[in-house]
């Protein structure tokens, strides 16, 4: 509703322009753009929760999950780490031991920073490449200055 009122007072501070410039439409379609990650985030963790033995049915985990990511972002605690677990076992508690969920939770976590790390390590090369490519079309070398035929 902020963004289609886009009262002037906020629609004009440089910081939060690009927000109303994109509008409704390119906010719709940046949401539209998250689904399939968000999708497999969510259904990620329903299936590694059932390959753990939680059985979590596929409505409650389609529903809980949202909540629980949003629980990690909380700036509360390093990477979310502890917010998550702790969703997961209030969430959760139902369905399966709380230890068995804690335990979920903090593996889970685990292999998620194992994965960022690693992928971190196969781009890393491409990255440095591309930066160096980058910074030459920024700045080109810096050619000698011209002399003339005395030397000076």
């Amino acid at each position: 509703m902020v963004i289609a009122a886009a009262p002037s007072a906020l629609a004009r501070r440089p910081l939060l322009a690009p927000l109303f410039d994109a509008g409704i439409r390119g906010h719709a379609l940046a949401m539209l753009g998250r689904l399939p990650h968000v999708s497999v985030m969510v259904l990620g963790h329903w299936a590694a929760m059932r390959a753990w033995g939680i059985p979590v049915p596929l409505g409650l985990g389609v529903t809980i999950m949202p909540l629980v990511v949003i629980a990690s972002v909380l700036p509360i605690s390093p990477a979310g780490l502890g917010t998550t677990q702790a969703a997961l076992v209030y969430f959760l508690q139902d369905h399966a031991a709380k230890s068995v969920v804690l335990a979920f939770g903090v593996v889970h976590f685990v292999y998620g920073i194992a994965a960022s790390l690693l992928v971190g390590l196969v781009c890393a090369p491409f990255a440095r490449r591309v930066h160096a490519s980058v910074a030459l079309q920024v700045a080109p070398p810096v050619a000698p200055p011209v002399t003339n035929d005395r030397g000076g």
